[in-house]
């Protein structure tokens, strides 16, 4: 089931990378996806964050610290990224290696280091022969190697709680990122290389606090979730209160929660970029309307998408009583 990966997306490319859903909207991702786990994944979950980063440990055993403890823990993965002061040093050293034969510390491209390219896999849209290539380091490996490694160690006696939030707090994660667009391809057709995600896609509008610096495709689709919480005017705004909100308006299909295979997440965001994301929107340009519009409104369903499989994911994996 969630451990199958897709054959066919052997073939599929991956470029540089983004930033993936801001803080926000990992946060809001597994807010929803809290709502979803049962009392036994809940249980473990709160056992498993005490052994983590201590930014990131439950202040104590409520369940509202353990709920606010684990929405932290979807960011854990950007927070590593320029904090080389937690403990789980040596993972990121191992895990890195492993994933990259002849990994090379001393590369000056960022996207080698520290994991990063786990954050992403992105199907090449428009490229030509030749253009472009897999990187062994992906979100689909990583995704696939952490749901196989934490069902394994949930099942261990005794438990190694070190490594299960390690794995916790990369599967969180992770799973956010792939329902973000931009997170699943990469457009060959002004880059050769591709647009890492949108990233090279520059826009004609200025982020609002530096007018000086053009936002990009990639930067408006990782700050949707929160743009479409602030759209909201006149709804509660905390977290807690937009996931119920959000459950009861954007519930998936039964069929579309029950899809655990990445894969197909990615396949399909894949098929949202091309159809959503670059529709309508031009290099140097600047948003319409009913682009906002459709912006936000996919960022709502994918939000609540991510956040309902997330739970099943860990129940999956967390509930085997």
């Amino acid at each position: 089931m969630i451990l199958r990966s897709v054959a066919t997306l052997a073939t599929t490319a991956l470029t540089l990378a983004a930033w993936p859903w801001h803080g926000n909207g990992h946060e809001q991702v597994a807010d929803i996806a809290w709502l979803n786990l049962t009392a036994k994944s809940k249980s473990e979950v709160a056992e498993i964050l005490k052994a983590g980063d201590a930014d990131f440990v439950p202040a104590n055993d409520d369940e509202k610290s353990v709920r606010a403890a684990f929405r932290r823990a979807s960011t854990w993965a950007d927070w590593v990224k320029e904090h080389k002061d937690g403990r789980f040093e040596d993972g990121i050293t191992a895990w890195n290696e492993r994933f990259q034969p002849g990994y090379d510390p001393n590369d000056p491209d960022k996207e080698a280091h520290r994991c990063r390219r786990w954050h992403y896999f992105d199907v090449p849209l428009n490229a030509k022969k030749g253009e472009a290539g897999v990187n062994g380091a992906n979100a689909l490996i990583a995704y696939v190697t952490g749901t196989y490694e934490l069902a394994i160690l949930s099942r261990q006696t005794p438990q190694d709680r070190s490594t299960e939030c390690w794995w916790l707090y990369w599967l969180t994660h992770i799973v956010g990122d792939l329902h973000q667009p931009l997170h699943c391809v990469s457009d060959h057709r002004y880059e050769a290389s591709g647009d890492a995600g949108g990233n090279l896609f520059k826009l004609g509008e200025a982020y609002p606090d530096n007018p000086n610096k053009m936002m990009n495709l990639h930067s408006i689709w990782d700050g949707g979730i929160g743009h479409a919480i602030e759209a909201e005017a006149g709804k509660p705004t905390d977290v807690e209160s937009v996931s119920e909100r959000w459950l009861k308006e954007f519930a998936p299909t039964e069929e579309a929660a029950n899809n655990l295979e990445v894969g197909q997440w990615i396949s399909d965001g894949a098929k949202l970029a091309q159809s959503v994301v670059y529709d309508g929107i031009s290099r140097d340009g600047k948003q319409s309307d009913d682009y906002k519009a459709r912006r936000l409104d996919v960022c709502r369903r994918q939000a609540v998408l991510a956040g309902v499989r997330l739970g099943k994911v860990l129940n999956f994996l967390l509930d085997h009583q």
